[in-house]
């Protein structure tokens, strides 16, 4: 790298491992008397991987909304989602299928709940039909088309995550040790980075669409960064 004024200009090349070990990797710029380790050399984000359209059973948006959002009964041929008001046109406008009558919550009008009609026993068929803690995103999911695999990640943010101003970046929570590392490993494969933190919270107490929710599991963090349309909300 150089500095061309305010700017550092990179170079790219192509070495290997055993050359990048003898290379310079650091070094030291003061500013106002004070020493700022600057890194001399940076990787590449590998590329989003490409695969053809792959016919999936439930439509991949609406299931990233479902594993977060949503629950099932047993043998229903509905599955139950909610949500905040604030949130509730856009997920009907985003959900390809047809939609039960919206219910409010009587503690809190701001939470509303849906029913998406006639996917159940495909939801059940994928083995999601299971506590929230042990969620995850089915294999054959990986594998779709990169707009596939996008629609798929903003279904899950949209329903438990937050975008930053910032362009690019995002958070997701779960308390699901492998949708954690699943949504991480789905944000990669769209050539974005992503990294999985544990933040124990036994015993305390968060607001969820402005509930209350009484913690006692531990929760993962998932850090994005994606240079895509990460979240679907208008808002």
């Amino acid at each position: 790298s150089r500095k061309t004024g305010h700017k550092t200009l990179y170079t790219n090349m192509d070495v290997t491992t055993t050359e990048l070990l003898d290379m310079k990797m650091f070094h030291t710029r003061v500013r106002n008397d004070i020493e700022h380790k600057e890194r001399l050399l940076f990787i590449e984000n590998c590329k989003s991987l490409q695969y053809e359209d792959k016919a999936l059973s439930v439509d991949l948006y609406t299931l990233g909304v479902f594993i977060e959002d949503g629950t099932i009964k047993k043998n229903s041929p509905s599955v139950r989602i909610t949500c905040h008001n604030d949130d509730l046109v856009s997920y009907q406008k985003n959900i390809p299928y047809e939609l039960g009558e919206v219910q409010t919550d009587t503690r809190n009008t701001n939470i509303k709940t849906f029913t998406i009609l006639g996917i159940g026993a495909l939801v059940a068929e994928l083995g999601l039909q299971v506590n929230s803690y042990d969620k995850f995103i089915p294999e054959d999911y990986f594998y779709g088309s990169e707009n596939q695999r996008l629609s798929l990640l903003q279904g899950l943010i949209d329903s438990d995550g937050t975008v930053s101003k910032d362009r690019g970046k995002a958070r997701y929570v779960s308390t699901s040790k492998r949708l954690a590392n699943d949504t991480a490993n789905l944000v990669r494969s769209l050539g974005g980075r992503a990294s999985v933190v544990k933040t124990s919270r036994s015993n305390t107490i968060s607001y969820i669409n402005d509930r209350e929710v009484r913690s006692k599991r531990d929760t993962y963090l998932v850090y994005i960064w994606l240079n895509m349309p990460i979240a679907g909300l208008e808002r």
